[in-house]
């Protein structure tokens, strides 16, 4: 098995076959806050391409936000 599917966030669902083999299936787990991310396929789609062109290095420089936080924002 690669070691990439062997870390301390991967749990596995364990199920037997048709045939009697144990098969292990990796899984991840997202929290519950992210998941209308994952449920809306336009925000999804959008942050797909954000981080594409990330990568890519076509990025804004947009300076700092601080002036937006709030100071009692947790």
């Amino acid at each position: 098995m690669p070691d990439s599917l062997v870390g301390e966030d991967i749990i596995f669902h364990i199920y037997s076959n048709s045939v009697g083999q144990i098969v292990l299936d990796p899984q991840v787990t997202i929290p519950a806050s992210e998941l209308w991310l994952f449920e809306n396929k336009e925000a999804l789609t959008a942050v797909d391409k954000g981080m594409a062109e990330s990568i890519r290095g076509q990025v804004i420089k947009r300076g700092s936000f601080a002036k937006y936080v709030k100071k009692d924002a947790a």
